[in-house]
């Protein structure tokens, strides 16, 4: 099943490395190392998941949870931390994300948690964009994986 997926991570070596195996399954990369990044790629894109860290340079990750849910409610999105609590996990959880998961990760582990949400969302043909978020206006700059 291949997807288009963003991956929201301040740590390059993770956007890199998260990017390049989700790109050698076969899945379109595109990646963001904050929030405002985020919602300009968001902004200008049609995405199938979303894999994002919840500590982010510009601002809270689950305040971003918060804006994608509203903006793109049909959109699994994966929550990774290096500071794992029950009360970020519970929050999360309670937001919308599919999943959360504690680094350090192992890619079978997000690989496992990428394909159960991609088969849960029955990826239909029709994708429906994702409205833009509410500061998510500027003009992206930028590549993903191909």
């Amino acid at each position: 099943m291949k997807a288009s997926i963003l991956v929201i991570d301040d740590e390059e070596s993770l956007r890199f490395t998260f990017g390049r195996f989700l790109a050698f399954a076969g899945h379109r990369v595109v990646t963001a190392g904050s929030c405002e990044e985020a919602r300009e790629r968001i902004g200008r894109g049609e995405f199938d998941l979303i894999l994002m860290d919840v500590s982010l340079p510009d601002g809270s990750g689950l305040d971003l949870l918060e804006e994608i849910r509203r903006g793109c409610p049909d959109c699994p999105v994966i929550v990774i931390t290096a500071y794992p609590s029950v009360e970020t996990a519970r929050d999360t959880l309670r937001m919308g994300a599919f999943d959360y998961i504690a680094k350090p990760v192992r890619q079978r582990t997000v690989m496992e948690s990428v394909n159960q949400a991609l088969r849960q969302k029955g990826r239909s043909e029709a994708k429906e964009a994702c409205r833009p978020l509410e500061r998510g206006k500027k003009e992206a700059h930028g590549d993903g994986y191909r």
